[in-house]
């Protein structure tokens, strides 16, 4: 079993946390809005485990494959049968009034399917945007009820060693715990690959340099001799039109910037450095009197 640190669990728990709004919106387009007054989804837990024996009573299984940036993983999902008994009457018009009889049958489990199908169509589209890569899924995804031949196989495949329990509730009256199982080692490596989790060292004795660590030191050797625009701003002021139009020569225009102020200094219209204005050999030049960090400049982007 491949050892999850405390602050990886918190990453692990942020990371499908940003997933919960896909099933959301999903049973909120699916569900007659009449019937819940609102639907919500969130994640409670997020644990190794050493075994599933108390995860079978009353579960169907929804198991699928899934690729991200090469690397395969396989995920199951463990839904309450309530839940999908409830989901399948409603689907079909009903109104989801004590529809569950202790068992399943083809009808509710392939509307079931259909439905696991969207909501993970959904969170493939979620998850480029925010990664801006491919989350790939199996066509062959399919629903295993607890009656099926091979549900304890698949259930107690040595493989699943992690767990993400999330509550699902449907309006005041409905709660159901919906849980993901996936190998905590893939698990690892594919948000490693995505910049969720930090990559570990690869030997002991080796530091893991961070990027902070690289000022300064970075290769542009291949980039060093692409020209960019350096600007200077004096200052910036609103006027009106009719006082642009009453302009003449000795007409004198009052900026924003103080006696002895810095000014703003840009690359490529980005702001990246404050600056005094000097003359040398008869020519304004800029002194600059501050950098940026990284920081400031992106966080109004």
């Amino acid at each position: 079993m491949d050892n999850i640190s405390n602050s990886e669990l918190n990453s692990i728990n942020k990371f499908f946390q940003d997933f919960t709004g896909s099933v959301e919106r999903i049973l909120s387009e699916k569900f007659d809005e009449s019937i819940f007054e609102f639907i919500d989804f969130s994640v409670m837990s997020v644990s190794q485990i050493s075994s599933t024996d108390d995860l079978k009573e009353n579960n169907v299984l929804y198991k699928f494959n899934y690729v991200v940036e090469g690397i395969k993983g396989h995920g199951l999902v463990l839904i309450p049968e309530e839940f999908v008994a409830i989901s399948a009457d409603l689907l079909m018009g009903g109104n989801a009034k004590d529809v569950y009889k202790g068992s399943l049958g083809e009808l509710e489990i392939n509307a079931a399917l259909n439905l696991f199908n969207s909501l993970l169509d959904d969170m493939k589209i979620t998850f480029k945007s925010l990664y801006f890569k491919d989350l790939i899924i199996s066509s062959g995804a399919e629903i295993i009820a607890k009656e099926s031949n091979k549900y304890t196989e698949i259930l107690n495949n040595i493989a699943f060693d992690f767990s993400i329990i999330h509550s699902l509730n449907l309006g005041k009256e409905e709660q159901f715990a919906v849980t993901f199982l996936t190998n905590a080692a893939i698990a690892k490596q594919i948000l490693i690959n995505i910049e969720v989790l930090e990559e570990p060292m690869i030997a002991q004795g080796f530091k893991k340099i961070k990027p902070k660590e690289l000022e300064g030191f970075a290769d542009i050797s291949n980039i060093a001799d692409i020209k960019i625009n350096i600007e200077a701003e004096l200052g910036r002021i609103k006027i009106p039109i009719k006082q642009v139009l009453g302009l003449v020569g000795g007409s004198i225009i009052e900026l924003d910037t103080h006696d002895n102020a810095d000014i703003k200094v840009f690359a490529n219209g980005l702001e990246v450095a404050k600056a005094q204005v000097v003359v040398v050999d008869e020519h304004f030049g800029i002194k600059i009197t501050k950098i940026i960090s990284p920081e400031e400049r992106y966080k109004d982007l």
